[in-house]
């Protein structure tokens, strides 16, 4: 509600601000293009909060919510410093004559001691003339990036373009055309406005230096990392660092390739501009040390880590539990306040002891490590439910391999993921499970008929209640209880239960009632 209250009072104060009548003296005077790049920030600001607030969101989402709005800040405060002093430049003078000979004499001497005081800062001149030269070769590296993207994300290890993967040739073909035809047609439209004459030959071939240089540059230096990974014998946390080296190679080229955009641009509006300034030159280490450190482990650090997670899936799909946990270690250790990454842990330490493979104390000793990591996920976030009825689940696997006892661990967590999602019918399904193994049946049905109010909709509770009733020997009610099910949905009848269901009501000779169900939903289902 809070986040959304924000928004709404927000999006209303723009809307009054917008039909308020201004005069023009209190409207402030800023520069066109900074009033666009203000709207533009305005937008990616509020789609970073909407999404940190309403939406899964990441690390690099709360990175970029917070650049976002420093650069509003900054820019506001830049266009008005600028507004002001275009203003004071614009502001005509009083007439000498107008004004009395001692007024005269007075400003004269002020003029000339203003006269003499130094400039100490020297305005970024955004008029500076500019080149076609710079601005083709701007949007040459433009395209490079686009090009380098294309690479990092289609273009997989496994690569080979023998094999008729011709549609990654089309699209990037397609790709650079069209951004070379944007490229040209914006330096023509704009020929009267340049310094020289557009040398047209020499405008191509810049255009296709800057952007197929630099993205030939970058291909080649993916090729030769792929080319490692394919025909090196590494063993499994190597060859995911490979992947990972990958992901360090494109993230250099990036930013290497922005750098050299912003200097293109730059050459000539930043002429005459200090490079830093010498009374805080102690302050340029610290701040290029914490935006190197912000990069690495709010960005590279959770990419890194989601990349262990997918490898590691890999291999607990291939049955292989050590590689998949060595992995998932690794991802743990990448982004180590994230509850999710533990979560993926304790599963492979669960599926392990699972393993018949392995002797009793192997999969005993993946119990108690899956269990202890649960509890870590959890500790994490304490408020997320999904932690704490993971736990419960697992306590009822443990209950159910292990030893009975466990199952009072797993209604324990069960009731405080209904505390904490009470619109969840999982959890009581989960907790009337529970108690259905325990024979307490009077307690499964309370929970299973509460359920039933949350959302009568849902079959797998039918189902779970009709069982529950046939427990207790009570046919008309489990008989009600299994034709809602197949009324809703008959494929979930024929769940592994089926045959005891069937054996049920065949020894009770109400089977007859059950096929009319299911003939029911076949005249409403034709």
């Amino acid at each position: 509600g809070l986040p959304f209250g924000l928004f709404g009072g927000f999006f209303l104060y723009l809307c009054v601000q917008a039909f308020l009548p201004q005069s023009p003296e209190a409207r402030p005077i800023i520069p066109v293009n900074y009033v666009l790049l203000l709207i533009g920030m305005l937008g990616a600001f509020i789609g970073h909060f909407l999404e940190v607030h309403f939406v899964f969101s990441i690390a690099a989402t709360y990175t970029y919510f917070w650049a976002y709005l420093g650069l509003m800040v900054a820019l506001a405060r830049i266009g008005r410093a600028e507004a002001k002093e275009a203003a004071a430049a614009e502001t005509p003078e009083t007439s000498e004559e107008a004004v009395p000979a001692a007024s005269r004499r007075r400003r004269r001497r002020r003029k000339s001691r203003v006269v003499k005081r130094p400039r100490s800062v020297v305005a970024l001149s955004l008029d500076a003339p500019e080149t076609w030269e710079t601005w083709l070769g701007s949007l040459g590296l433009a395209i490079a990036i686009i090009l380098i993207i294309l690479t990092f994300d289609f273009v997989p290890i496994q690569f080979d373009l023998s094999t008729g993967r011709y549609s990654l040739l089309w699209m990037t073909s397609i790709t650079f055309l069209v951004g070379t035809a944007i490229a040209l047609s914006d330096v023509a439209v704009k020929a009267e406005k340049w310094q020289t004459p557009v040398n047209w030959g020499r405008a191509i071939l810049l255009y296709f230096v800057t952007s197929l240089g630099y993205a030939g540059f970058y291909i080649l230096l993916h090729s030769q990392q792929r080319h490692t990974l394919t025909t090196r014998q590494l063993d499994v946390l190597s060859a995911a660092n490979g992947i990972v080296g990958i992901l360090y190679g494109f993230y250099i080229a990036l930013f290497l390739l922005m750098g050299v955009i912003a200097l293109m641009l730059l050459q000539r509006r930043a002429r005459g501009l200090p490079f830093w300034r010498p009374a805080n030159w102690w302050l340029y280490p610290p701040l290029i040390a914490a935006a190197v450190l912000v990069i690495f482990f709010k960005n590279l650090n959770v990419v890194k880590a989601d990349i262990y997670l997918k490898e590691g899936e890999r291999y607990r799909n291939a049955r292989q539990w050590d590689s998949a946990i060595l992995l998932h270690r690794e991802s743990v250790r990448m982004d180590s306040d994230e509850d999710f990454y533990y979560l993926m842990l304790a599963l492979d330490y669960q599926l392990k002891a699972q393993d018949n493979r392995l002797s009793g104390q192997e999969r005993q000793q993946a119990w108690l490590e899956g269990e202890r990591i649960a509890l870590q996920a959890r500790d994490i976030n304490r408020y997320n439910p999904d932690n704490t009825g993971n736990l419960g689940r697992y306590y009822f696997t443990l209950g159910q391999m292990l030893d009975p006892s466990y199952y009072d661990k797993a209604l324990d967590y069960f009731r405080k993921a209904i505390y904490l999602a009470p619109q969840n019918v999982q959890y009581y399904n989960l907790l009337a499970q529970v108690y259905y193994i325990k024979n307490q049946f009077d307690d499964a049905l309370t929970w299973l008929e509460k359920s039933i109010e949350l959302d009568a909709e849902f079959p797998p509770t039918w189902l779970q209640l009709g069982d529950t009733y046939a427990a207790t020997s009570d046919v008309d009610k489990a008989l009600e209880a299994h034709k809602n099910a197949i009324l809703q949905n008959p494929a979930a009848f024929a769940d592994p239960n089926f045959d005891s269901r069937l054996n049920f009501y065949v020894s009770a000779n109400r089977y007859e009632e059950l096929i009319q169900a299911f003939r029911q939903y076949l005249n409403e289902h034709p």
